[in-house]
């Protein structure tokens, strides 16, 4: 009889192993949360194509800031793996991860720690930086006094809740003749090349929203802003392109 009960009990072992194996999930060592076991994978070209289309996803370079400051892809922003956790991305944006190389596993490591907070659009761009630059897609690389940039962003449906309040100032960095031909409405219209000498007309008690075309310009006039001692400083995601492929309109001076 002690047999049997010992028999049924190693087939009931196996059983339930076996059902854990087949769910298809693994649980993660830093939190035992339940999360996907694979991750979804975009080429370069993919991504690229998604970039010209003006499509609404946000591109994150996961390596170091100092390598990012170096040279990173054209409309991606910073955010270095061991500050994934902490910085406020919005969920409701696609979101596209890259590294260094095809055998750096940051960008992997980085979208498990997203799928833990409950992140569901999540890719890895496996060929990273060095495949980007092998097919001659565009970078950017600074070679004078590097930009910190700003990684708080915000999609163009917070944009449109925040837009109810009195106390944001919405800045457009591009240049006169962009502004005049279609902006955000609300807005003030600072260039990027001037935005230094125009600071003192921003009130610091006030929370900015900057944007420009497509966001790369906007990130680097936040970081101005942000040394200049603003705090509450944010930045459209995609720019007014995506704003506008959102279907939300804009005024035209």
């Amino acid at each position: 009889m002690k047999e049997c009960f010992l028999s049924m009990g190693m087939i009931l072992f196996l059983v339930s192993g076996c059902a854990s194996i087949n769910t298809g999930k693994t649980i993660s060592p830093d939190s035992g949360n339940i999360m996907p076991a694979k991750i979804e994978k975009i080429s370069c070209k993919e991504v690229r194509e998604r970039q010209i289309k003006g499509e609404n996803f946000i591109l994150i370079d996961v390596r170091r800031l100092p390598d990012f400051e170096k040279c990173h892809i054209r409309g991606a922003v910073s955010i270095p793996l061991p500050e994934i956790n902490y910085k406020k991305i919005s969920k409701d944006m696609d979101i596209v991860l890259y590294c260094e190389s095809p055998g750096c596993p940051t960008s992997k490591d980085a979208a498990q720690r997203l799928a833990e907070r409950g992140y569901k659009n999540v890719s890895v761009m496996p060929g990273g930086l060095r495949g980007w630059k092998k097919k001659s897609y565009p970078v950017v690389e600074i070679k004078k006094q590097p930009f910190r940039v700003l990684v708080k962003g915000i999609s163009p449906d917070e944009l449109i809740k925040k837009m109810k309040l009195k106390n944001i100032m919405i800045v457009d960095v591009r240049n006169r003749d962009e502004f005049v031909a279609g902006h955000i409405k609300g807005a003030v219209n600072m260039a990027f090349a001037n935005i230094a000498e125009r600071i003192k007309e921003i009130e610091k008690g006030r929370e900015i929203i900057v944007y420009d075309r497509t966001g790369s310009e906007s990130q680097k006039a936040a970081d101005i802003l942000n040394r200049a001692g603003f705090e509450n400083v944010s930045t459209l995601l995609g720019g007014i392109m995506v704003w506008e492929k959102r279907g939300y309109g804009v005024a035209v001076d």
